[in-house]
């Protein structure tokens, strides 16, 4: 009995062997930064796993029509995005470049010449890997950007602004700029312009008091500086507003 338990037993370690590992899906968050300030999606939540990217042959020649972007990484989680929001549509990869596949078309930005290009950062951090080979984990925090080396636009840190979600009518509020580069580290923003509100320019220690337009009463404010990528959208408003949850 024990002799014909043998291969039975092999078979079933080897069928375990064999199987493959199901990736499992993540819910992680995604923001898309294209030219002169536009943002193709000012920063969601997106539930990814595998998924297939159609080719594109206006960044060169392509081997194949579709790619399949395994697992939850940092290059599929647009192609779901894509799927929800038309701005981050058409979503098209490249394989023209022997490195890996690269990005070469979101929503009506594309990177058709060797000035332009779409890069990417995971946490604050630009990795040295393709963004199809960086694995994704829930509540991760991607940053896609459109980047023009001809003028330097979406070439420089990245800016984080912090500002109040509610504030009194009329009342005066700090905000504060914050800038990484691309290994991650943190540093005050002096210098940043407060888009959407009435601020002045923040100071050395990335801060700046201003106010919304109480006639609105509610307002989306960004951080912009020169050559650098535009902070997201945070929305403020004043409580009692019609707008203000």
């Amino acid at each position: 009995m024990r002799t014909a338990m043998v291969p039975i037993t092999t078979a079933v370690a080897l069928l375990a062997v064999a199987a493959p590992v199901m990736a499992k899906a993540v819910k992680a968050d995604l923001r898309v930064e294209g030219r002169n300030g536009v943002a193709l999606d000012p920063g969601s939540t997106y539930k990814t796993n595998t998924v297939t990217a159609r080719s594109s042959s206006k960044c060169g020649p392509t081997t194949e029509n579709k790619h399949t972007l395994r697992g939850p990484n940092a290059m599929g989680i647009v192609a779901d995005a894509a799927e929800k929001n038309r701005a981050v549509d058409p979503f098209r990869v490249s394989d023209t470049f022997g490195f890996g596949l690269i990005v070469c078309e979101i929503g009506r930005f594309g990177a058709f010449n060797s000035a332009q290009a779409w890069l990417f950062k995971v946490n604050h951090v630009a990795p040295s890997v393709g963004a199809d080979q960086v694995r994704l984990r829930n509540e991760d925090e991607v940053l896609w950007y459109f980047a023009n080396f001809n003028s330097g636009a979406n070439t420089g840190a990245e800016l984080l602004l912090k500002a109040p979600a509610r504030v009194g009518a009329g009342e005066r509020f700090a905000v504060r700029a914050l800038a990484f580069d691309e290994e991650g580290k943190r540093t005050p923003a002096a210098g940043v312009r407060i888009g959407g509100g009435a601020f002045p320019l923040t100071g050395a220690d990335g801060r700046a008091m201003g106010e919304i337009d109480s006639e609105r009463g509610f307002a989306n404010l960004r951080a912009i500086r020169g050559d650098d990528i535009p902070a997201a959208p945070e929305q403020v408003c004043e409580r009692g507003g019609k707008r203000c949850p």
